[in-house]
């Protein structure tokens, strides 16, 4: 699969957008929403970080109003970088 992903980036690098053939556009965009989300994947485990931080030295009231809105941004990376994985494997099957 690695090795597929590869090539698609290659020949899009290669190629024009507009002589991508047509079966690889949803792959291609894919790959983009990817590229894009990886960056705020390491901005999220940076905030993750500095939380958890807070949270130790915070009063138990206050933490809790630091934890839930962490787990829902969380929640939400976790099911997007899901689905990005889904999308790619029924794309490859």
């Amino acid at each position: 699969m690695e090795e597929f992903l590869k090539l698609v980036k290659n020949l899009v690098r290669i190629w024009d957008k507009s002589k991508v053939p047509r079966f690889l556009w949803p792959m291609v965009h894919i790959q983009t929403l990817s590229a894009e989300v990886r960056p705020k994947h390491e901005v999220l485990q940076e905030l993750n970080y500095s939380a958890e931080e807070l949270i130790r030295t915070s009063p138990a009231d206050q933490a809790a109003l630091i934890r839930e809105p962490l787990a829902d941004v969380n929640t939400r990376s976790e099911s997007l970088q899901h689905n990005i994985a889904r999308k790619m494997v029924s794309f490859l099957l």
